[in-house]
């Protein structure tokens, strides 16, 4: 098990895993949405090479629309 924080909670996996997996996993696959890791914000073709490990800090935000 690993353990990291995700928009301020902690948040166990079961192994380190890429963003995408991470994103997958929480049900995001196809959404659009910026992710920082560790304060580095990520462009959305490098979540597949950037692993998530324990301790890191990972931040999920979706686009809310609306008027």
């Amino acid at each position: 098990m690993i353990s990291i924080v995700v928009n301020g909670k902690n948040v166990e996996l079961d192994r380190p895993m890429t963003v995408t997996d991470y994103l997958n996993q929480i049900g995001f696959q196809g959404r659009r949405v910026a992710v920082a890791v560790n304060s580095e914000v990520l462009q959305a073709d490098e979540y597949e090479a950037t692993e998530i490990n324990d301790g890191d800090r990972v931040e999920v935000v979706r686009p809310v629309g609306g008027g």
